[in-house]
């Protein structure tokens, strides 16, 4: 009988053969050839088989040896990336700290207050939105980016702001009226509804929009990007519907009011929403909501506290985020691979929250508006945040944190 042992671990890419037409009676004569990655063994007389001129009990003593020496490498090298890794994330979060006052772009053409940004989702874009009711469009593909034109229409102040996926339609809201504009067409035309829309959010095939009210209620729309219609009205609170985020899958809903409410709702048929449950039924207004790309984890603005749920769980806050700034937070953001949370707040500041670890943390905030920070979004490339503010001013910023 023929007695193989090879580490075969050692010969990575080589395919190793028995050769010879006795091979497989253990009649063929000892020897080993190589064709390419190929090693060509061949039984001696013996039954042993020979590699590389020694019998195999040699070479398995000398295999072994060597396979030693590998892993004390392997080992060696797996410390050495742990050093580098470090040194990574220490450099990182010397760089994350040094962004803090250093805006990469400071956009000013606004005679009012800025209230929200939205960028198109190729990126060419932006659009930001005053309390004047002004809207102007910025060319994100030049450098220093520049004002480009603006929309007007509504008579009061803009409150939410949405872009189609294909980036040809803009959704403004506002509490007397929501604006359906048509980008394609200059001066852009428009769909004017008189009713609220102090929130919106737009599911990605650009067919339903739910809008949020001053009545507490959400109003479901089809049909959204071409002539939008209201389709359902969903009951929700006493008082106005401050925000609206929907999960990434598209399956859930999640609303807030100035009463406290927090309401979950399937939204598997879009524009037949069914209730699912309340993650809280009252309390202190929650003003912003932001979601985790794995819809597992909602973060929830309480005054300047952040209110953070683990939505897979019973409906109780995980954790509190207690005066996450000085004064009140307005909005929230994500970013894309879920490892950071952006706050904007009334301490003219912006949070920079790790969220890699078991609760979240702050590492950073960054400096340079000189009034309230009312807005901010994550450019869809992720390298940018964007963030609007009481100043008049819309500021970018590199999002290396």
């Amino acid at each position: 009988m023929l007695r193989f042992r090879i580490a075969v671990g050692m010969l990575v890419g080589v395919t190793i053969a028995v050769v010879g037409a006795g091979a497989a009676q253990g009649k063929a004569r000892g020897g080993v050839g190589v064709i390419g990655n190929n090693l060509i063994l061949r039984p001696d007389a013996g039954g042993s088989v020979i590699v590389n001129g020694v019998n195999d009990g040699e070479y398995w003593d000398q295999t072994q040896a060597a396979l030693s020496a590998m892993q004390a490498r392997n080992q060696q090298l797996e410390q050495q990336n742990a050093r580098l890794e470090l040194d990574f994330q220490r450099q990182q979060q010397r760089l994350c700290t040094s962004v803090g006052s250093t805006p990469l772009y400071t956009l000013q053409n606004e005679t009012a207050p800025t209230n929200c940004v939205v960028v198109t989702h190729d990126n060419t874009r932006l659009f930001s939105c005053a309390s004047s009711g002004l809207i102007t469009m910025w060319d994100l593909t030049v450098r220093p980016p520049v004002a480009i034109g603006s929309i007007t229409g509504h008579t009061g102040a803009i409150r939410a702001l949405i872009q189609s996926r294909n980036s040809s339609v803009l959704f403004s809201g506002s509490i007397a009226s929501l604006y359906v504009w048509n980008l394609n067409v200059q001066p852009p035309l428009v769909h004017t509804f008189n009713t609220s829309a102090l929130s919106l959010v737009l599911t990605s095939d650009d067919e339903t929009l739910y809008s949020g009210s001053t009545a507490g209620s959400v109003w479901v729309w089809t049909n959204a990007a071409q002539h939008p219609t209201k389709a359902k009205e969903l009951i929700q609170s006493v008082g106005p519907v401050l925000s609206l985020v929907l999960s990434s899958d598209e399956l859930r809903l999640f609303i807030s009011s100035i009463d406290g409410t927090l309401a979950v709702w399937n939204t598997s048929i879009p524009h037949e929403p069914i209730f699912l449950h309340w993650l809280q039924d009252s309390g202190a207004a929650i003003s912003a909501l932001a979601l985790t790309p794995n819809a597992q984890t909602l973060f929830a603005v309480v005054g300047s506290d952040i209110v953070v749920w683990n939505t897979t769980h019973a409906p109780t806050p995980q954790h509190t985020i207690s005066n996450a700034h000085t004064t009140t937070v307005y909005d929230l953001a994500v970013s894309s691979n879920g490892d950071r949370l952006y706050s904007a707040s009334g301490d003219l500041t912006v949070g920079v929250w790790d969220l890699t670890q078991a609760s979240p943390s702050l590492v950073t905030r960054l400096n340079g508006h000189t009034d309230h920070v009312l807005g901010l979004t994550m450019a869809h490339s992720d390298d940018w945040l964007i963030t609007c503010s009481a100043d008049f001013s819309v500021r970018i910023w590199p999002a290396v944190c």
